[in-house]
C-alpha cells in the first residue's frame, strides 16, 4: 500500500479519512503467474496496481495471440474499455510473474470518486497518463520501423527483456518473433 499511498499523494494529496476508507475497500491478493485475471468476453469488475509482478494484456486476431500492454510494478492493470463501459472485454489479461496486487471494485472505486472529490483529481491525472502513454503507443507503431521500437523499449525499460519471454515482447512491438530476433542478432 506504501506505493501506492505514494503515488497518490504525490498527484494530489488525500485525507486519512480517505486512506482509512480505501485500507478497508481494497484487497490485497498474492497471485501465482500464469493467472489470466480476465477472460476475454467477461466484464472486468476491478481495477489493480500492481506492487509486485508483471502481467500483459493481450486478444486473438486470426488465431494470432497478440500483446497490447505490458504492466508491471506500480502500473494499473485494467482493460479500460470493459471496466469504464461495464461492457465484455474485447482482451485477456494474464500474470507472467508471481504479482502482489492492490484491487478495488468498479462500484467501490466510483463510491470514492462521489465521496472524495480530491480523488477524482487523481483518477483523472492518472488516467490522462495511460491516455498519453497510449498515444505515444499508436504514434510509435505509425512512424517508427522495427528498429527503431525496439531501440525504444531497450532504452526506456532495458529490464523487460529479461522479465517477459521474447515471443510477446515481438508481438508488443507489433513484428515477429523472428523480426526481433534479426534485430537483436544484428546489435
Amino acid at each position: 500500500m506504501n506505493a501506492l499511498y505514494d503515488i497518490v499523494q504525490k498527484i494530489h494529496p488525500l485525507p486519512n479519512e480517505f486512506w482509512d476508507e480505501l485500507q478497508s475497500t481494497v484487497v490485497q491478493r498474492d497471485i501465482p503467474r500464469k493467472t489470466l485475471l480476465l477472460r476475454q468476453g467477461t466484464i472486468s469488475n476491478e481495477i489493480s496496481f500492481i506492487v509486485k509482478g508483471l502481467a500483459r494484456a493481450y486478444y486473438f486476431k486470426n488465431d494470432l495471440d497478440i500483446t497490447s500492454w505490458l504492466m508491471r510494478e506500480n502500473d494499473f492493470i485494467i482493460s479500460v474499455v470493459s471496466f469504464f463501459k461495464q461492457v465484455p472485454s474485447e482482451e485477456n489479461i494474464e500474470l507472467l510473474e508471481d504479482s502482489i496486487l492492490i484491487s478495488i471494485p468498479y462500484k467501490q472505486l466510483l463510491a470514492l470518486y462521489q465521496k472524495y472529490e480530491a480523488f477524482n483529481v487523481v483518477g483523472r491525472v492518472i488516467t490522462e497518463n495511460y491516455y498519453i502513454l497510449s498515444e505515444q503507443r499508436i504514434y510509435s507503431m505509425r512512424m517508427h520501423t522495427a528498429r527503431e521500437r525496439y531501440e525504444l523499449l531497450l532504452s526506456n525499460d532495458p529490464g523487460i527483456f529479461q522479465r517477459v519471454p521474447l515471443k510477446y515482447i515481438a508481438s508488443y512491438l507489433s513484428m515477429k518473433p523472428e523480426t526481433l530476433s534479426r534485430i537483436r542478432a544484428a546489435r
